[in-house]
């Protein structure tokens, strides 16, 4: 991985080094997280030059970064870009087609990889490119930034942009499902819809499993429980 520095904000990035040492079950000290991270020549780092990270005066090296992200269970762009959503959060696959989409609205526009990095908060092109290729995913900040990019296309949303459209044999699904039940306990809106749509990505539910979209509606919904035919679909 290469870093263009003059896109790294130090005082981002020292902030997030701090969130692995805060973060952390045990309490782990300035001098202590020096002392787990290694340099080239096999000595561990000063406590001084940990603290210059943190008060944002100067970068880690990636090497140092990828060990960083190993003692914070995070990734190494994280530390220097944020990229913030947490892992597991989209599947393999949703961050393929999440890259088509940004790649989409990049082409849309007429933006090269370099101009359309600039235009979202100075992004560098390999970055971009890691975007499109769904090997990451952007912070919410740039994913805010993409959607209002996104003018020839009608600003799509963050949530388009993250899950895509609808499903709409999805949509028919859920209004079989909850047909069965008393409609007047619910409001099946679009937000709703949404709602479960990420549910169902996020965690890989099988359209045909009633069950588990319900739990998951539920989840979204808990009001759902005053139905009594629900409680008893789901035992």
């Amino acid at each position: 991985m290469q870093l263009n520095k003059k896109s790294l904000n130090k005082k981002e990035v020292g902030k997030r080094i701090k969130q692995i040492i805060d973060g952390r079950h045990s309490s782990l000290s300035i001098a202590e997280l020096g002392n787990r991270l290694v340099k080239k020549d096999g000595y561990s780092v000063p406590k001084s030059t940990v603290n210059s990270w943190i008060r944002g005066l100067s970068l880690p090296p990636v090497y140092i970064g990828e060990q960083l992200a190993s003692l914070g269970n995070t990734t190494v762009e994280w530390i220097y870009y944020g990229e913030i959503l947490p892992k597991g959060m989209l599947t393999e696959v949703m961050k393929k087609e999440m890259g088509k989409r940004i790649k989409e609205i990049r082409l849309a526009e007429g933006w090269t990889l370099e101009v359309f990095g600039k235009l979202v908060r100075n992004a560098p092109q390999e970055l971009v490119e890691s975007w499109e290729s769904g090997m990451q995913v952007p912070n919410r900040e740039r994913l805010e930034v993409i959607s209002l990019l996104s003018k020839r296309m009608s600003e799509k949303s963050v949530d388009w942009i993250l899950y895509g459209d609808i499903d709409e044999q999805f949509k028919k699904y859920v209004c079989e499902i909850f047909s069965e039940f008393d409609a007047k306990l619910h409001l099946i809106n679009e937000k709703f819809y949404m709602d479960l749509w990420k549910k169902v990505c996020k965690n890989e539910i099988s359209f045909e499993n009633e069950n588990e979209i319900l739990t998951a509606a539920i989840q979204i919904k808990p009001s759902l429980l005053n139905d009594k035919k629900i409680k008893v679909s789901l035992i």
